[in-house]
């Protein structure tokens, strides 16, 4: 009989391993899908590259201190710690996923998504582990509502063109060859601006996978707010305009050019195109205020959090700065605390 034990209880212990590593697979493998509507990032982000994304108190972002790799910490810049060393841009979030396009070529100290050269569409969970792989083929832009993900697709064969993935990696199809750039819009859609027949502002449905035109002309980066529209105006040397939804009418923000922007609680973030004087300035958003510098010198990549305003320097992106997102200006160096 203990001869017989010696044999059963092993085998037993290895019975009980084998159970427990296929419930574990089971549950990292099992996809949490959102109930409500969810957006995975700002407007305003979505078009500067993905490169920070904040839920639920925690920040995800794309690290130039260790080759951009992807991140978490404090919306105040504390506790930083490494989520995967994938290298990461247009990052996305829900309650239990992030997602982002992968980088194979991610330089070090490079703060500027125009470096980025991603090469797969990727998942992981909030507390890491290993990637699931939605995508191999190139992706940018990629803009997550409920629990679909709208992002540029890149082969050989067709170019860029506008592509649809389910969370769960199940499924992805072409939605239209034109390669639109769909970003958070408000009440269940998302927002973009033609690229082909026309450059109108519209809002997708995803639920058709069809737009509708909310305002014509010759535009380009649309955010679509609660009660305004913005847009850069291609036709009038990219100023930034602001058109009231209440009344409809549209407002000069700026009278310059403006190569990028962004928006907090209480401002407009912008980068003035204006040789000598060009500079990253800021607005507030109530129309009442005076422009005001935030620092002289040509920057990109601005994004936005609850807390602060991150920028680089577009003639070197090692040089990273951040700026608190509301309240008075106080720039300086981007540099992370990490948890112990």
């Amino acid at each position: 009989m203990k001869k017989a034990l010696k044999i059963i209880i092993p085998l037993i212990l290895v019975a009980a391993a084998i159970t427990v590593l296929f419930l574990l697979y089971r549950m990292n493998s099992r996809t949490l899908y959102n109930e409500d509507i969810v957006y995975g990032n700002t407007a305003g982000n979505f078009y500067n590259g993905g490169l920070f994304c904040e839920i639920d108190g925690q920040v995800f972002f794309s690290n130039p201190e260790d080759e951009n790799r992807l991140y978490q910490m404090t919306p105040d810049g504390r506790e930083a710690k490494k989520v995967t060393d994938d290298s990461a841009c247009f990052i996305n979030a829900d309650p239990h996923y992030i997602y982002y396009a992968r980088d194979g070529q991610a330089k070090a100290s490079d703060f500027s998504f125009l470096q980025f050269n991603p090469n797969s569409l990727c998942r992981i969970s909030h507390k890491g582990g290993r990637s699931l792989v939605l995508d191999e083929a190139p992706a940018l832009y990629v803009s997550l509502i409920q629990n679909d993900i709208y992002y540029i697709h890149y082969d050989t064969q067709t170019a860029s063109t506008l592509y649809k993935a389910g969370i769960d990696g199940k499924k992805k199809e072409k939605v239209t060859n034109e390669p639109l750039l769909l970003s958070p819009g408000r009440e269940g859609t998302l927002c973009y601006a033609g690229v082909a027949s026309d450059h109108n502002i519209s809002l997708w449905n995803p639920q058709t996978d069809s737009g509708t035109t909310i305002y014509e002309g010759v535009c380009y980066l649309p955010i679509d707010t609660a009660n305004d529209l913005y847009f850069l105006d291609a036709a009038n040397d990219y100023h930034l305009m602001r058109m009231e939804k209440s009344s409809g009418e549209v407002i000069p923000v700026t009278d310059c050019r403006i190569d990028c922007y962004n928006l907090t609680d209480e401002y407009i973030y912008y980068q003035k195109n204006a040789g000598k004087d060009s500079a990253l300035c800021r607005i507030s958003r109530d129309g009442f205020s005076e422009e005001e510098i935030v620092s002289p010198g040509n920057y990109t990549s601005i994004s936005a959090t609850s807390r602060y305003v991150y920028f680089t320097s577009f003639r070197n992106p090692a040089q990273n700065f951040q700026t608190p997102a509301n309240g008075p200006v106080e720039v300086e160096s981007f540099h992370i605390s990490y948890k112990e």
